[in-house]
């Protein structure tokens, strides 16, 4: 027990030290927090001129998403890093103007083409900060976004008690292009590297198994589980305005100090479980007390989607990670079958309101019931095996004659990653072990770690142990892969 709090505590220092994670924690929190002000402060606002510009805008958001997917497959050269950061910014801008004056002159002529730009920037917002996620090591990844969401639900939730919608519709305004920077120094490299790249959709042929389809069961569970998001949104809305509470914010609090216990172990399936089941149970509340409990019935929609939104996240950036030239139509596709889907859960959730106007709660349970056998039969018989962790798992990463630009100090420190995770160390011992496997000494490891000889002494004693080997020699041997 002593042993695995000190490797918790090494944990967290480790990670919470790093600039790099607390910048991809920001970056997910506002593109997180861009989510629900876009919903609950700027999409209202579209009904007195033009309902269907928050789905029309969305729409064209996710199929902006899909085809810059497909472009990074088969044009990566059109997809620099730079250029993409420089058109959302053009675009968001546009954006602004034209949803501005929309609103203002109450014109749907200037309201929709705004809002799909608008909308469009805000999601690279969700894609870039994926993308800057792959640059972490994978457990500080999951922190990184579960933290991400605490953020997100916890602005949220002080922005909607101290900001009029008017006021935190601008906030959603502003923060966009931050989070386009934030993201953007290690989102813009992977992007580079992509660009600079062979085209994928050429690789994919001989090696389909690094790469993942767009008809990959994986997306299609997206799908399933935001169609459930998107009905909330809808479902019982107040002028406009979507009714749930904060579920979602302490189901994530609780995941971040599950997460930190764990050394940012990633446990994406159980996560799915937790968030069928609160999906189940809002989907059930909806048939006994229709728009009477709509509060708790959309607070456990939105618990299942946020929880599943976590585990998605660092699915993606998983799968990124294990193969970067598949990034950006990874997380693209991603993004883009999460729109298509919330607004296809929109249309069930408006037309979920007008039934129970029109025939009663009746007629309502029955719709809902239809909706929850579909889920259920599709996940019994569809997804029957499916794994968040299979499906990472099955990815395999390229052959090194064809892995994006990578300097021979990035391979061996990537070699040394792998090793250290393979036997366990911790992110200190990880440390040590690097140095020594360059050929550092003890007494270069002390003034570097600024740690005395006795820990340094204990470090190494623990990595041979872990490594079952018995010489320095031995440690090259093993990174360099002769024991093998």
């Amino acid at each position: 027990m002593a042993q695995a709090l000190r490797q918790v505590r090494e944990f967290c220092r480790v990670t919470f030290a790093s600039r790099e994670f607390w910048l991809v924690c920001c970056a997910m929190g506002m593109a997180g927090l861009t989510v629900q002000l876009m919903n609950r402060s700027l999409f209202p606002l579209f009904d007195g001129v033009f309902t269907y510009a928050r789905d029309i805008s969305i729409t064209c958001s996710a199929l902006v998403s899909i085809a810059l997917g497909l472009i990074s497959l088969v044009w990566p050269a059109l997809l620099s890093g730079r250029g993409l950061f420089f058109s959302m910014l053009v675009i968001w801008a546009l954006g602004v103007v034209g949803v501005l004056a929309g609103l203002g002159l109450r014109v749907p002529a200037l309201l929709v083409p705004g809002a799909c730009l608008l909308v469009t920037s805000r999601g690279w917002t969700s894609i870039s900060s994926n993308l800057a996620a792959v640059s972490l090591p994978a457990p500080q990844a999951v922190v990184a976004i579960t933290m991400g969401a605490v953020f997100a639900q916890l602005f949220d939730l002080l922005v909607r008690v101290a900001l009029p919608q008017q006021v935190s519709a601008v906030l959603l305004v502003v923060l966009i292009p931050v989070c386009l920077v934030c993201a953007h120094r290690r989102a813009g490299a992977l992007a580079d590297e992509i660009a600079a790249g062979p085209a994928a959709a050429e690789l994919s042929v001989t090696r389909p198994a690094s790469y993942v389809p767009l008809t990959s069961n994986l997306y299609i569970c997206i799908i399933l589980v935001q169609v459930a998001f998107g009905f909330a949104l809808r479902f019982g809305e107040v002028a406009g305005v979507p009714s749930f509470g904060n579920l979602g914010l302490a189901f994530a609090v609780v995941l971040v100090l599950v997460t930190l216990a764990l050394g940012g172990r990633f446990i994406g399936d159980e996560i799915v479980n937790v968030s069928l089941l609160a999906l189940t149970a809002g989907f059930l509340l909806v048939m006994v007390g229709g728009s009477s409990s709509v509060m708790l019935a959309n607070g456990l929609l939105t618990v299942g989607t946020c929880v599943f939104g976590i585990a998605l996240n660092f699915t993606l950036v998983a799968l990124a990670a294990r193969n970067p030239l598949a990034a950006l139509s990874i997380v693209g596709w991603g993004q883009g079958m999460s729109g298509l889907a919330t607004t296809l859960g929109a249309l069930l959730g408006t037309t979920a309101n007008r039934i129970e106007v029109a025939a009663g709660h009746q007629q309502l349970a029955f719709f809902v019931a239809f909706m929850l056998l579909v889920l259920v039969a599709y996940i019994l018989f569809g997804l029957r095996g499916f794994s968040l962790r299979v499906t990472i798992e099955g990815v395999v990463p390229p052959e090194p004659d064809i892995e994006i630009h990578v300097s021979a100090d990035e391979v061996f420190a990537e070699r040394c990653a792998q090793v250290a995770a393979a036997y366990q160390l911790t992110p200190r011992e990880a440390e040590v072990f690097e140095m020594l496997a360059r050929g550092r000494n003890r007494e270069y490891i002390e003034e570097r770690l600024s740690v005395s000889r006795n820990t340094v002494k204990a470090h190494v004693k623990h990595i041979y142990a872990k490594l079952d080997i018995h010489s320095h020699q031995e440690l090259i041997d093993l990174v360099e892969g002769k024991g093998e």
